[in-house]
């Protein structure tokens, strides 16, 4: 009867290695066949690239704290500086005015209080910078995820298993590696008993 047969196909073209003869009886589980596909390498490849993205960017992220409290004291102290820049313009102005003092020192405190003014008004613009470049990152974060994401469902399709099996250790004592970087070959299993 027509639906007595079951046919196992892939989406993936590649060299197939037949794992049972014909007329044999199989059980549920049995391996049929061993698809080796350079297109699986492709999707490993895949996964492997927007895993390290996204650990690049959130190393990238990480840096952000403390460069912008960094960035927050050097502003502060900016501010400081030219508080006393200005005081001393302004004692040495009165100084001037009334009679005393020298104009070359006038002249200084005007010029460091200028060059003070321009420090600030930079570090306000890195300071900008610095913000905009952590939103772009938390967009490259969440882009790398979706794209990893999208990357494992994939993949956790083509070889018909749960996602988190794919993504639990290869083996027990390796917690590093994940089962989808130790599978080089498909490996297409019977789903009911049959001959």
């Amino acid at each position: 009867l027509p639906t007595a047969s079951r046919q196992y196909r892939t989406m993936l073209p590649g060299r197939v290695e037949l794992l049972v003869d014909q007329f044999d009886r199989v059980d549920a589980g049995t391996p049929l066949y061993r698809l080796d596909s350079p297109q699986w390498r492709t999707i490993q490849q895949a996964i492997a690239n927007s895993e390290s993205t996204v650990s690049q960017s959130q190393t990238k992220l990480d840096t952000f704290d403390p460069l912008l409290k960094a960035h927050e004291r050097h502003e502060q102290s900016l501010g400081e500086s030219i508080l006393v820049w200005n005081a001393r313009a302004d004692k040495l102005n009165a100084l001037s005015e009334a009679g005393g003092g020298r104009m070359s020192e006038y002249t200084a405190a005007r010029s460091a209080l200028a060059t003070a003014h321009a420090e600030l008004a930079s570090v306000q613009k890195q300071t900008a910078e610095l913000n905009a470049s952590h939103a772009q990152t938390i967009a490259a974060i969440d882009a790398a995820k979706i794209a990893l994401d999208l990357s494992v469902d994939s993949a956790a399709s083509l070889l018909g298993i749960e996602r988190a099996t794919l993504l639990t250790p290869s083996t027990p004592d390796n917690s590093e590696v994940p089962l989808w970087r130790t599978i080089t070959s498909i490996e297409i299993k019977a789903l009911e008993p049959g001959v």
